[in-house]
């Protein structure tokens, strides 16, 4: 019996060592991420800690992340690694747990700068800004939304409503699923009672849209508006479009 035991033990302790040392791009390479569009200039480490470096998602490029893998989690039959990220978009880090048929990202907190997203329309990256994310969660399996939360913020109003020289406040809103979709919800008001509505549709298996609604009374916004095309439906000025957010 102990010999038995004395065996166990040693393959258990070199299954082990060979999990630790495996490299981590050998382990990426067998993922779906390609699939998605996501992709790397360099990776660095192993299965337990390492580094991507020059992530991109589609034409959106994401910089730099490191990740930690979560031994404790191995033992519920999923991978789950702490990702922090640094680039050109902004930076942040989260829980990211990796099943079978299943995604999941938890403990999500991040800043990200407009301007630099790939897929948003011309005029509101001119316009510049940034969005937050607070405590945000988000899971996928069989790559449809099953459960999202967290708050989500911009500035992007405000700073557009200066362009015109108004003020107004922040967009907010709480993430959700919508169907198959990640949905991420806005609405806010400028001080002179403009209301504003925005949504982001996101999907792994679909293309994302965007979608925004204002209902206002000033002339020289709904001119402004329209030149940059919005249409008008029932006194309401809207705007729709099908994007490819990062490549998704």
């Amino acid at each position: 019996m102990r010999i038995i035991t004395l065996v166990l033990l040693f393959v258990v302790t070199l299954i082990g060592s060979l999990i630790a040392t495996m490299p981590l791009g050998f382990v990426l390479d067998r993922t779906p991420a390609k699939q998605l569009g996501v992709d790397w200039a360099q990776v660095s480490g192993t299965v337990f800690s390492g580094q991507i470096f020059g992530m991109t998602a589609g034409a959106q490029q994401i910089g730099d992340m490191t990740l930690k893998l979560s031994p404790m989690a191995l033992v519920s039959g999923r991978v789950r690694y702490r990702i922090a990220w640094n680039g050109v978009p902004g930076s942040g880090s989260a829980d990211l747990a990796v099943g079978r048929d299943a995604l999941a990202v938890s403990d999500l907190n991040a800043v990200i700068d407009i301007e630099p997203l790939v897929g948003l329309d011309n005029e509101v990256r001119r316009i510049g800004g940034s969005a937050s994310i607070r405590s945000g969660e988000v899971q996928f399996a069989r790559n449809a939304c099953v459960q999202a939360s967290g708050q989500i913020a911009t500035n992007v109003l405000a700073r557009a409503a200066a362009s015109y020289g108004q003020s107004g406040g922040e967009l907010s809103g709480v993430l959700a699923c919508d169907g198959p979709m990640l949905s991420i919800p806005l609405s806010g008001s400028s001080d002179d009672g403009d209301l504003f509505d925005a949504e982001f549709r996101i999907g792994l298996a679909e293309a994302s849209s965007f979608a925004t609604r204002v209902e206002t009374s000033n002339p020289e916004l709904s001119t402004l508006l329209t030149l940059r095309g919005f249409e008008r439906e029932n006194g309401i000025l809207t705007y729709n479009r099908t994007v490819r957010i990062g490549g998704i």
